[in-house]
């Protein structure tokens, strides 16, 4: 179970904090205070004076929040959002290679910055809240917040 910094960063905000199990609270909780002072807390929660929880879904129930209930669909959508290749696109030129042509064959990113996105994440935890955050909410992380990836003219 991640309970790094950045997933507890990732894992504060409204969108995931609202789909906590409301028939009880199953999973992890972070407890942080001001002082910068942070608590762990697993299965049963007690609450402590001054402290802000927040809760840290697990792998699986992160899975459960895309709705999939086939284990393949999910899989094959979930990978799909880790390797773009779609945003590849195959180049193949003729070069001089110790006196003799060859064809050298090449894949040029469309776009970068999708292709590069997955691995700022540095566990499976934060890779499938950043999958959950993009097929039902639309948004990315940043680094340091969730930003919303509607096109120019939405609301």
């Amino acid at each position: 179970m991640d309970k790094s910094k950045e997933f507890i960063k990732m894992c504060d905000c409204l969108e995931i904090q609202g789909l906590r199990p409301k028939d009880g609270l199953e999973g992890e909780f972070i407890c942080l205070r001001d002082s910068d002072e942070e608590g762990y807390q697993a299965g049963e929660w007690q609450p402590i004076a001054d402290c802000k929880y927040v809760w840290l879904p697990r792998q699986d129930q992160l899975q459960e929040m895309i709705g999939d209930k086939d284990c393949l669909t999910l899989l094959s959508r979930f990978h799909y959002s880790c390797i773009p290749i779609r945003h590849f696109k195959a180049t193949a030129k003729w070069v001089e290679l110790d006196g003799e042509l060859d064809m050298v064959h090449d894949s040029i990113p469309l776009n970068e910055v999708e292709c590069t996105y997955p691995k700022q994440f540095t566990s499976m935890e934060q890779l499938w809240l950043a999958f959950v955050m993009k097929e039902k909410y639309n948004k990315t992380w940043t680094g340091e917040e969730w930003l919303s990836n509607l096109p120019h003219g939405s609301k």
